[in-house]
């Protein structure tokens, strides 16, 4: 009994740290700005998918969601050090989307109307 009880406290002292972490450290848009490119990256059956999404340039947008997934999933994968994983990052033109989703088969898709999101390439990052 008092093994959960000490988890469940261990896990609530992650989650507001998490909390924290990502209300301070994230960056904003102003409602004139708006997001026109989507970074994502597949983590497979195990691991989590990651994304970032901006107007920045088409690297930037990739490094981002590379230290994304490997700060998520470091509990999950040991990762080599830094700057010797390779990671493919999907990179989607989401500048007419009202919102996205993902598929199972890489096809990002817009919410409302159900079209595919046009794809412009993909990125090897090393993180």
């Amino acid at each position: 009994m008092l093994q959960n009880i000490g988890l469940v406290f261990r896990f609530d002292i992650f989650e507001m740290s998490t909390y924290f972490y990502l209300m301070f450290m994230t960056k904003t848009l102003k409602k004139s700005d708006k997001a026109t490119k989507l970074a994502f990256i597949f983590g497979g059956r195990q691991l989590l998918n990651c994304w970032s999404q901006g107007s920045e340039d088409n690297k930037t947008l990739a490094t981002q969601a590379g230290k994304h997934f490997k700060r998520c999933n470091k509990h999950l994968y040991k990762f080599p050090k830094r700057g010797e994983q390779k990671l493919v990052v999907h990179l989607f033109d989401i500048s007419n989307a009202q919102g996205w989703s993902m598929d199972n088969f890489d096809n990002c898709s817009c919410l409302e109307t159900k079209q595919e999101c046009p794809y412009i390439e993909k990125i090897y990052v090393y993180v």
